[in-house]
């Protein structure tokens, strides 16, 4: 059902399958050190609001960097926050990965957005796997981790078993 976490026309089976069609898109992105749970809870800032260090390293990997990109911006910003600034932010990010000499189109930068967005879930899936299922943050936090990527689904227009 569009719109709620009930999506009973989906099997664990038919989102593996939509795992692997979003690994096959991105399996000629280029690789990097990605920290695979980039989210505002694993970021701490200074007092004088101009310096950001990242925590909780242990899931790291080497990955596409739309991976972190794309979760950051799902899992740290509000629905109505990511879709209001997702657009401003893509254009952002590629403007500064041009000040650091690496050319990359805008058109690709949503592509790959777009693709990764099922990272996303797979992480939320993964929440009450590895954590205490009974904890009420953990419950809180899978929630909201689903929530906040199926709504991302939906605004791309992405649908399971009719990836495009």
């Amino acid at each position: 059902m569009k719109g709620g976490l009930a999506y009973p026309d989906v099997s664990g089976d038919s989102l593996a399958d939509e795992i692997d069609e979003m690994l096959c898109d991105l399996s000629t992105s280029a690789s990097t050190l990605i920290h695979s749970d980039l989210r505002a809870d694993n970021l701490l800032f200074n007092t004088e609001g101009d310096g950001v260090m990242v925590v909780d390293w242990q899931g790291c990997s080497f990955g596409p960097s739309s991976f972190d990109i794309t979760y950051h911006m799902i899992q740290s910003l509000s629905v109505d926050d990511r879709r209001q600034h997702e657009t401003e932010l893509l254009d952002y990010y590629v403007s500064s990965m041009e000040s650091f000499g690496h050319q990359i189109s805008i058109d690709e930068v949503h592509k790959l957005y777009r693709s990764s967005i099922l990272y996303s879930l797979s992480i939320a899936c993964a929440v009450p796997l590895i954590n205490d299922v009974e904890s009420p943050r953990v419950k809180e936090l899978a929630f909201s981790m689903a929530s906040r990527t199926l709504a991302a689904l939906e605004d791309h227009d992405i649908d399971f078993g009719q990836r495009t």
